[in-house]
């Protein structure tokens, strides 16, 4: 039964990107149904994800470091 729901909604989200335009394996815009200005348009938008994506990876890193060098301090500061 679980088997069965899944693969209906894989293939409703599968028609559902294509009716939209995206590439359901890659998840990126389809470019031979997309004119040039809609092309340009989800190319930017592509680059604007793929830095917000870099962003929140380089805060995470930053906020583990940050967390990492606290505990350092208390542990070192513990065994004096």
């Amino acid at each position: 039964m679980d088997n069965e729901i899944k693969n209906y909604w894989n293939s409703h989200l599968k028609k559902r990107l294509t009716k939209m335009g995206i590439d359901p394996v890659t998840h990126k815009p389809k470019s031979d149904s997309l004119n040039p200005s809609q092309l340009k348009v989800a190319t930017t938008l592509s680059h604007i994800a793929q830095w917000e994506s870099a962003q929140l990876e380089a805060e995470a890193r930053a906020a583990r470091i940050v967390r990492e060098s606290t505990l350092l301090r208390s542990f070192s500061s513990s065994s004096a």
